[in-house]
């Protein structure tokens, strides 16, 4: 009965999923009270001339009309079908039985384009964590970037996901079900490492949190590497930062257990004596390595390390627009030019030193941003997730341009409620707007 009448609260909601239970559910006490809405009719003599229909079963049916259209258009996005797929009824015999099918199937496993999936809850999947880092392109930057389509993402696109990943879940979901709901070692938190070591052959990128049993947390590390060697052991500092500014540092962490497959390299995870309760306060985390062994020779690590000076959110961005190893937006110099993995290279130099990207052009956060996330709005999903990207950063930089672009975005995503996903259009509206600018 709660389906039926959550269905009646969100009597007008046509965005959004409903899965099978929900429109079942509400179809069957549907029936059951048009039943009833006869019986009444014909109890108190109001039926129709020559009909068993009357007062109450038309009165019934037509508070239900509105309620009934929305649930079967959620239950359409469900499957991912435009909720215009409900005209397919019009098609005599074939029109009805083609629906009925699409009711009876089984939705889309994870987030689609119309929403998360309704099942998330029950099958313990945490829709935030898991979309976080999905994004191919994020691993595609550096001298190797032809060898990151070894790497087994971990991290899922925040905000985004790879078209690749994505078909491959819709066509076996059961793959992703087995890892979502099964998972042998749930993640607690992602993070990208802040800080970096300019000239050094390896570096410290990303760190996830992880737990086996509650109750002890293990931190998982991924390395890039800049050359071929091998890079058997390394030895960190690890020091997180809290939401109240407290720092928290776990000194001489071993990591031992390194795969050597691309250029990210894979390190085994180690236990850390971290409250588990503290790490939802965890804001941010820094990699302070001390030695390694490359080629089977102890180095002790003399560079200092340096912080990027991007938020959180610009790192996040800049990552996965220009990979992995991106630590800074690439400016000019008094001597000549930053690339975006840190190092200082002359002027008269057209390709990075250290990572071999080429100079290309220098970019402001507030002006250039924009032109900048190019790729990552290409990646959203829908028109209404680029327009809630787009207000997102807007918050920030407050920008007459912007707004006029989310302005334009809005009758697009309006269309996409009733017909279907708009990506591209809205997508192709922004790229016009970039080339007006």
């Amino acid at each position: 009965m709660s389906w039926y009448l959550n269905c009646f609260k969100n009597y007008a909601t046509f965005d959004g999923r409903a899965r099978r239970t929900e429109y079942w559910m509400f179809t069957f006490f549907n029936l059951i009270f048009m039943f009833l809405a006869i019986i009444l009719d014909n109890l108190f003599k109001t039926t129709l001339a020559g009909s068993y229909y009357g007062f109450f079963y038309f009165f019934y049916a037509l508070a239900v009309f509105l309620p009934s259209l929305a649930v079967t258009v959620r239950r359409l996005h469900d499957v991912e079908k435009s909720g215009a797929y409900i005209f397919i009824t019009l098609i005599p015999i074939v029109g009805g039985i083609w629906l009925f099918v699409l009711e009876c199937t089984e939705g889309t496993f994870g987030e689609n384009e119309f929403g998360e999936d309704p099942k998330a809850e029950e099958n313990g999947s945490d829709n935030e964590n898991s979309n976080r880092y999905e994004d191919r392109s994020l691993y595609s930057g550096g001298i190797h970037s032809d060898n990151n389509d070894k790497y087994v993402q971990r991290y899922d696109a925040q905000s985004a996901g790879s078209n690749s990943q994505q078909n491959e879940t819709r066509q076996n979901p059961e793959v992703r079900r087995e890892e979502t709901v099964q998972p042998k070692n749930p993640e607690l938190k992602s993070m990208f490492v802040r800080n970096f070591y300019p000239g050094l052959p390896i570096q410290a990128v990303a760190l996830q949190l992880v737990s086996k049993d509650k109750n002890t947390v293990f931190a998982r590390m991924d390395f890039y590497r800049y050359n071929e060697s091998v890079f058997s052991a390394v030895s960190v500092d690890i020091e997180f930062t809290t939401v109240f500014g407290d720092v928290i540092v776990f000194r001489d962490i071993p990591y031992t257990n390194i795969s050597n497959f691309g250029v990210i390299l894979h390190a085994g995870e180690q236990p850390l004596p971290l409250d588990i309760y503290k790490v939802t306060s965890i804001t941010s985390v820094e990699v302070h390595i001390k030695k390694y062994i490359v080629n089977d020779k102890i180095v002790d690590n003399l560079i200092q390390s340096k912080v990027t000076a991007l938020p959180e959110k610009e790192l996040s961005d800049l990552k996965h627009l220009e990979g992995i190893n991106a630590v800074c937006l690439r400016k000019d110099t008094s001597e000549g030019w930053i690339c975006i993995c840190g190092i200082e290279n002359d002027a008269s130099v057209m390709e990075c030193s250290f990572c071999g990207r080429p100079k290309g052009e220098s970019t402001d956060l507030v002006g250039g941003m924009l032109t900048l996330l190019v790729d990552k709005l290409e990646s959203c999903k829908t028109a209404r997730e680029i327009k809630d990207y787009l207000v997102e950063y807007n918050l920030k930089y407050k920008s007459e341009f912007l707004e006029e672009i989310i302005s334009d975005l809005k009758d697009i995503v309006q269309t996409e409620r009733m017909y279907g996903n708009q990506k591209q259009t809205a997508f192709k509206k922004v790229k016009e707007k970039l080339l007006q600018a």
